[in-house]
C-alpha cells in the first residue's frame, strides 16, 4: 500500500511578497510589502504542507534591493536639487544686489542703497540722480549675469513709472554680499 502524500498549498505570504518584489516601481510601498511578507512567508512556507520558500526568499531579496535602489535615487535627486539651488542662487545673487540697490534708492532708504553699493560718493549721486529722475521704480530683470570670481556684470531692462529702460551694473562681492561698483540706464 502506497501512501499518498498530502496535498501542499503555496504561502499566501510568499506569493505576495514575491509579486511585490518584481514590482519596484512604487517607491518604497512595494519594497517594504516584499520584506516583511517575505520573511513571514519564509516562516510559513517551512510548516508541513506548505510550499513558497524560495519565492519568500526571492521577494524579499527584490525588495530590499527596491528599499536600497529608491533610497540612493532619493539621496541623488536630493544631493543634485541642493546643488542646482546653490547654482542659482550664486547666479541670481548678483542681479537681486542690483535690483535691490534701485528699489533702496526709489525709496529714498540711503542707509540700505550705500550698503548695497561701492560706489564713489559722485557715481552714487549720479545713480541717484538717475533712478530718482524715472518717478518709481517698478521691477527690474537682469537676464545676463556674468560672475567671474568676486566680480560680476549684469545686464537687463529696469521698469520704472516713466517706462523701461536697458540697465548694466558691476558689481563686486564683499564678504558674502554683492556691492555695485556701477550701475547705469540706457534707453
Amino acid at each position: 500500500m502506497t501512501q499518498v502524500a498530502p496535498p501542499t498549498r503555496l504561502s499566501k505570504s510568499a506569493l505576495i511578497s514575491f509579486i511585490c518584489g518584481l514590482l519596484v516601481c512604487i517607491p518604497f510601498v512595494t519594497g517594504a510589502l516584499a520584506l516583511l511578507l517575505g520573511i513571514i512567508g519564509f516562516f510559513a512556507a517551512g510548516k508541513p504542507g506548505m510550499r513558497g520558500r524560495w519565492m519568500a526568499v526571492l521577494g524579499a531579496i527584490l525588495g530590499l534591493i527596491g528599499i536600497v535602489g529608491w533610497l540612493t535615487v532619493g539621496a541623488g535627486t536630493l544631493a543634485a536639487w541642493r546643488l542646482g539651488s546653490t547654482a542659482v542662487a550664486a547666479l541670481t545673487a548678483p542681479g537681486h544686489a542690483a535690483h535691490d540697490f534701485i528699489r533702496a534708492v526709489d525709496n529714498g532708504d540711503d542707509a540700505a542703497a550705500k550698503a548695497l553699493s561701492a560706489l564713489s560718493d559722485a557715481d552714487y549721486a549720479a545713480a541717484t540722480a538717475k533712478i530718482k529722475a524715472q518717478a518709481g521704480f517698478i521691477d527690474s530683470t537682469f537676464n545676463s549675469v556674468e560672475v567671474n570670481n568676486d566680480t560680476a556684470h549684469v545686464s537687463g531692462t529696469a521698469q520704472f513709472k516713466a517706462g523701461t529702460l536697458n540697465a548694466k551694473a558691476d558689481l563686486k562681492k564683499t564678504g558674502d554680499a554683492w556691492r555695485v561698483t556701477s550701475i547705469d540706464f540706457a534707453p
